[in-house]
């Protein structure tokens, strides 16, 4: 839908135009994604624009953002190499919404790295608050 919004709009499909769409402004935000480096704490950050987000299966779809949104850790063997220290380094690597939709859409990933699917059920409320 918001590639068809934009190219019927401007006849074209950048990522400048998708950002002034109607989808954009109804379900588009921004993630930031930080690379903290563990030796120097030097911190590298980059943002993207989201207008759903997929997240993991838990009881809840509230645990399931904070899984989405927890830190993890990168040992030595990634291969993560610190722009400032400039050597291979171990990391925490962690995503935040920087700037949240006005409407969010979530895919709850069903089917698991073997291909079976995840029949559990998840609670979700009416509301939620994502601060």
């Amino acid at each position: 839908m918001q590639a068809e919004c934009v190219a019927a709009a401007t006849g074209s499909v950048t990522a400048k135009d998708g950002e002034t769409a109607f989808i954009h402004q109804t379900f588009g935000g921004y993630l930031k994604s930080t690379v903290k480096c563990m030796r120097c704490r030097y911190e590298s950050n980059t943002f993207d624009p989201f207008l759903d987000l997929s997240l993991d299966v838990a009881s809840s779809v509230t645990a399931s953002l904070q899984s989405f949104t927890r830190s993890e850790k990168l040992g030595l063997d990634i291969g993560y190499k610190c722009s400032k220290c400039k050597v291979p380094v171990a990391a925490s690597k962690g995503f935040s919404i920087l700037i949240p939709p006005n409407v969010l859409t979530v895919h709850l990933k069903r089917f698991n790295f073997r291909g079976g699917k995840v029949d559990r059920m998840v609670d979700f409320a009416e509301e939620l608050d994502i601060s």
